[in-house]
């Protein structure tokens, strides 16, 4: 997809491989992290795919839903290291899935009927508070560690 207009397979050049190299990293550092990566991703399928915005969110969170998938085969059996019971908190999971499954459709409600330009600004207003906030929780982490012996 090259902004609003589909693009076939066929159409798929280096720019699409080194997108999917590039997805593909950033989902293994995600799932390592615990994150779903999605401040990176869409402006990955942004700048990289060029995508359009109503392209890319979506496209984001369907590869955040795989990627969750993966992460939840590997963990479902998992044990907690130093406690006896599973790893995954069900009840927390029973407490987090509604709002987030609410968000989600509320979020795809309005990608369908916002303006693009709003969605832009939108997006760039959260990604710029999540990049705030990370940076402010890496630079105290950083400052912490750096009090130690």
């Amino acid at each position: 997809m090259l902004g609003d207009v589909p693009v076939d397979l066929v159409d798929m050049d280096g720019r699409h491989i080194i997108m999917f190299v590039l997805v593909a990293g950033i989902m293994v550092l995600a799932a390592g992290a615990g994150i779903g990566g999605g401040g990176m991703l869409v402006p990955l399928y942004l700048l990289v795919g060029r995508f359009s915005d109503k392209w890319a969110i979506p496209l984001s969170n369907l590869t955040i839903l795989g990627g969750a998938l993966a992460n939840n085969c590997f963990n479902l059996q998992a044990r907690h290291p130093q406690m006896d019971r599973p790893l995954v908190d069900f009840n927390l999971v029973l407490l987090m899935e509604p709002p987030t499954i609410a968000g989600a459709v509320v979020g795809t409600l309005l990608n369908k009927t916002l303006p693009s330009w709003l969605i832009t600004c939108l997006l760039a207003l959260v990604l710029s508070a999540t990049t705030y906030r990370t940076l402010g929780s890496a630079r105290h982490r950083w400052m912490r560690e750096g009090d130690r012996p």
